[in-house]
């Protein structure tokens, strides 16, 4: 059975990627508005720091070790595109 929270989070995450997916044509179809592009970097930030609090829990990490592990996985996902 699932927990009543875990459905709740997985429903907000639907929500934020509808929500990214609007962020992101509005930034495509306006790219000089700085005030997108902040927010763009705003939720970033926010999911780094959400991804390092889970990472820190699991595996005991430290806030460094957190931030390495995840710059490393967007490299390797990504390339050194940002």
């Amino acid at each position: 059975m699932t927990n009543p929270s875990e459905k709740e989070i997985a429903v907000l995450i639907d929500c934020i990627q509808l929500e990214l997916e609007n962020l992101f044509e509005r930034s495509i179809s306006n790219p000089a508005d700085a005030t997108l592009t902040a927010e763009t970097e705003k939720v970033r930030e926010t999911l780094v720091r959400t991804l390092q609090s889970l990472l820190m829990k699991r595996h005991d990490w430290t806030k460094i070790e957190s931030e390495y592990q995840i710059k490393c996985h967007l490299e390797s996902m990504l390339g050194n595109s940002r």
